[in-house]
């Protein structure tokens, strides 16, 4: 059973509190919404999906809590370790681009591994289609020979290909995940 209450917050706004399932979920939830911006009817819904997004998060947390953790301590000071140099790696770059990309239309498909381009990114509503290369750093593509033709998008952690190849401007576009406040930025080809 869910209950939704709503009381004023100021003239603008109102308070949705939620209680009964989310309670036992996540304690009670109150979430500021200004009155404008939902129609009288539309808020019945934003309650919902609210709620639903909370249950998938919690389900989501409970799977995780069914791996086969460990209590080692060798291997936390290791992955501390590891997580303090600050160092990404391909693979980071993968998971936080999975992130970005599950709020949207836009899919990925992997090509076998030692394959270049890394991946075939799809935008679901058009159709179209990108090659993309993912790095730690920018200036990992031309390092590792990789060939600018084959290619339509570099997709890394760091932008630093002006920094390494002072007199060579990168030969094509660049999305940076590691600034933007978690946003990541776009560079387009110079």
């Amino acid at each position: 059973m869910v209950e939704n209450t709503q009381e004023k917050a100021s003239e603008e706004t109102v308070n949705i509190t939620l209680t009964g399932i989310s309670s036992e979920l996540f304690g009670e939830f109150t979430q500021t919404v200004l009155k404008n911006s939902y129609a009288e009817d539309e808020i019945g819904e934003a309650i919902e999906d609210m709620m639903q997004e909370a249950v998938d998060r919690q389900k989501q947390k409970e799977m995780f809590r069914r791996f086969p953790w460990k209590d080692d301590d060798k291997l936390f000071s290791e992955a501390t370790d590891l997580i303090t140099l600050k160092r990404r790696y391909e693979g980071y770059v993968l998971f936080d681009l999975g992130e970005k990309l599950a709020i949207t239309s836009i899919d990925l498909a992997f090509r076998l591994p030692n394959r270049y381009p890394d991946a075939i990114l799809i935008d679901l509503e058009t159709n179209k289609t990108l090659n993309v290369e993912f790095e730690e750093y920018s200036s990992d593509f031309k390092t590792h020979g990789h060939d600018p033709s084959k290619c339509d998008l570099i997709i890394c952690w760091i932008h630093d290909w002006n920094k390494r190849w002072v007199d060579e401007k990168c030969l094509l576009p660049v999305f940076e995940l590691g600034k933007g406040e978690g946003k990541g930025i776009f560079y387009p080809k110079p």
